[in-house]
């Protein structure tokens, strides 16, 4: 059995009126993403839910929920980025899920809707919509992360 964390990076903050428009990779967290970001890492913490790798989307906004994240879980491993969690579809999610190595036990991807819910709503059968900071825990029964596919095997063990 393996567990696979799905979350949708926090609120982030979005230009107004006058300003000018900030390029989408580019958008950082507001105060209250970066509070949601950290007691979601507090929450993984307090459930003993600590991923052996994170792996974020390369947006500002993802980066800094990862960071953020990671620091209330005590995650002290490097963080990784990949593009493929930056709007390329479900499918790109799972397939670099599918690369970890077999001593991974907990992994998690940060990233964006609509493909982080498609993600978990692929592997479960569930209609599951994620909110900024939204986080799912996935029950994957695999003996590897190879065996991962679209097949709705998972169990959605929580989300928070």
């Amino acid at each position: 059995m393996r567990t696979l964390l799905v979350m949708r990076h926090a609120k982030s903050v979005w230009s107004k009126g006058d300003e000018p428009a900030l390029p989408d990779r580019l958008r950082p967290l507001t105060a209250k993403g970066k509070r949601d970001a950290e007691r979601q890492g507090e929450t993984l913490k307090a459930q003993q839910l600590i991923p052996d790798i994170i792996v974020s989307s390369p947006a500002k906004r993802a980066r800094s929920t990862a960071k953020r994240t990671a620091h209330g879980c005590g995650y002290t491993g490097e963080l990784q980025v990949d593009e493929r969690l930056y709007m390329q579809g479900s499918e790109r999610c799972l397939l670099l899920a599918a690369e970890w190595e077999d001593d991974i036990h907990c992994g998690m991807l940060i990233g964006h809707n609509p493909d982080i819910s498609e993600l978990v709503q692929m592997l479960t059968c569930k209609l599951v919509v994620l909110d900024t900071a939204g986080l799912a825990r996935l029950e994957v029964p695999i003996a590897s992360w190879q065996e991962l596919t679209l097949r709705p095997s998972s169990r959605l063990a929580a989300v928070y």
